[in-house]
């Protein structure tokens, strides 16, 4: 304000100078320009265009500051020429005009219409802080915070058209977009239907989403890495573990990827659904182990099991080695299971292999199989000599039969004569 001041007091006394009778000194030391009754300290009064000019050339008018008025209500502050202006306190600049209306506050190099040297701060009151546009429900695209005047595609954006706020890395695809009115997140992706939608920025390049700890692994417990959780009840629960519904949870411990299931729970006392570990190894209802593939705490119904396992089929080939069914019987009698089947004490303690039992009962069934055929030999060997007995028998029957009909024929014959010697008798004695 001394500056000004003193600019001005600099601008009176030349004046005063050069035309002693445009000036005047009130009783109460005001002073005026063009009026003899001022009503500040200094008054410059002109019926047109009053202006005072502060410059180091005495000629034309290219260099110089020049104040006044452009006509009602039209206040001018302005260099001549392509001069810059300064407004500073403590004897350095603190806001810059440059000659093209550059402005620069805390700086003395504007390259934008405002340039900030320093951190911009707002009240604490009712209102926006910046407006993006002046009217409008379509307006082109519009930067809102840009990389740089020659990286004008990096920063972030709004779409007027579809309300939406994005970050845009510079080339196409490689954006960030916010729905406002949808509430939507769309990684290199606009979508108005999803509220979290990912893809890549070509029909080759693969979209991820990267959930853990941040640093070089050198954390002593990492249980919690990440996690994904579907929450039924979101604004009743505030610990950030909590949930009701099913999380999905990387155990960095355990090297787990782990499905947690329950309500009003958390990752330490939930129900864990699944879990598969980096080899690929799965355990449902129970925590997974290299040794096998699949373990499942509970019952399993499927519509269809394809194991693939070896066969029993050698069970047919010549030099196979069936034992007797003697033999089976005396296995039995001192084992108490078939043999080549595992003992009942053995599933209990290791579980059923269905692979390997599956081969084990085809060949038991096979040779089963070659028990039956053996002993359908037998009863055919059985049927032929039982055929040929039952002929033997029906022709010793027929024999039998013929002797029978003989002996009948020598009866009545005996009786014939029997009674031809009872009538000879009565006859002899007649007489």
């Amino acid at each position: 304000m001394r500056s000004f001041t003193t600019i001005l007091c600099f601008v009176v006394c030349t004046t005063m100078i050069l035309a002693q009778n445009e000036v005047h000194v009130a009783s109460n030391a005001d002073v005026g320009i063009g009026t003899d009754t001022p009503s500040d300290k200094i008054h410059v009064f002109e019926s047109t265009l009053p202006y005072i000019r502060v410059s180091n050339n005495t000629t034309g008018l290219s260099s110089g500051l020049r104040m006044g008025i452009n006509g009602p209500g039209d206040a001018w502050i302005y260099t001549l020429g392509v001069n810059k202006m300064n407004l500073g306190t403590n004897g350095a600049s603190r806001i810059l005009i440059n000659s093209i209306g550059d402005v620069g506050i805390g700086t003395i190099s504007p390259y934008t219409k405002l340039t900030m040297g320093g951190t911009i701060g707002f009240l604490n009151s009712v209102g926006s802080m910046m407006y993006i546009f002046q009217n409008g429900t379509n307006n082109a695209d519009k930067g809102l915070l840009v990389h740089s005047p020659s990286f004008t595609d990096y920063g972030m954006f709004y779409n007027d058209s579809i309300d939406n706020i994005y970050l845009k890395g510079g080339g196409i695809g490689q954006e960030i977009w916010f729905d406002l009115f949808q509430g939507n997140i769309g990684v290199n992706y606009k979508d108005s239907y999803n509220d979290i939608i990912m893809a890549g920025t070509s029909g080759t390049a693969m979209s991820v989403l990267r959930i853990g700890h941040s640093g070089n692994g050198t954390y002593s417990n990492n249980e919690n890495t990440g996690a994904i959780i579907f929450d039924e009840f979101i604004d009743l629960h505030t610990d950030v573990q909590e949930f009701c519904g099913v999380a999905l949870k990387m155990n960095g411990d355990a090297n787990d990827l782990e499905f947690h299931g329950g309500c009003n729970v958390n990752f330490s006392n939930s129900t864990l659904i699944m879990a598969m570990d980096r080899g690929g190894s799965i355990g449902i209802g129970v925590a997974p182990t290299s040794t096998y593939k699949l373990q499942v705490a509970g019952k399993v119904r499927s519509e269809e099991v394809v194991v693939e396992t070896g066969w029993a089929d050698y069970v047919f080939h010549a030099d196979y080695e069936l034992m007797s069914l003697q033999e089976v019987e005396m296995f039995i009698e001192s084992r108490k299971h078939l043999p080549g089947v595992p003992s009942a004490q053995i599933v209990e303690s290791e579980g059923l292999h269905v692979g390997a039992m599956s081969e084990v009962f085809m060949r038991k069934i096979e040779e089963l199989t070659l028990y039956t055929i053996d002993q359908e030999k037998k009863l055919v060997g059985q049927d032929a000599s039982i055929s040929a007995l039952q002929e033997s028998n029906i022709s010793m029957k027929n024999q039998l039969e013929n002797q029978q009909q003989q002996i009948q024929q020598l009866l009545k014959l005996t009786k014939t004569l029997s009674r031809e010697i009872e009538l000879r008798k009565e006859h002899v004695s007649t007489n």
